[in-house]
């Protein structure tokens, strides 16, 4: 297990000095037919997970109404290996991140519309 995160983390690094720009989707993404939202770009402050429904909940100021607190990855989220690599990678290397969320499905452990459901992210060189 250490051996494939390292790998990945030396993968994302290189991607990363590459560009200047991982885009992993986009605000107004045609294929997001549910209505997503784009956030401003920010440092993660607080990345959390529960044994319960083990989603990956994330901190970060938004920049909007809904979901101001942050995002999820749900549990069965079909990209949730590669959206917990850049989410870790960005909260230890302090890199800021946008974050495309389902703006009609707020995590349902929070009360209100804390946190929406992470579709996409996209990490930024400082």
């Amino acid at each position: 297990m250490m051996k494939q995160v390292g790998s990945s983390i030396g993968a994302l690094s290189f991607l990363l000095g590459s560009s200047n720009i991982l885009a992993y989707g986009d605000g107004d993404d045609p294929l997001c037919k549910y209505g997503c939202l784009m956030s401003t770009s920010a440092e993660i402050t607080e990345i959390r997970t529960y044994t319960h429904q083990a989603e990956l909940v994330v901190a970060v100021d938004t920049g909007f109404e809904e979901c101001p607190e942050g995002g999820f990855v749900a549990k069965d989220s079909i990209n949730r290996m590669e959206l917990t690599s850049l989410l870790l990678s960005a909260f230890h290397s302090k890199t800021p991140v946008k974050l495309q969320v389902y703006k009609s499905n707020e995590w349902y452990a929070s009360e209100g519309k804390t946190h929406c459901m992470i579709r996409a992210v996209r990490l930024y060189q400082k």
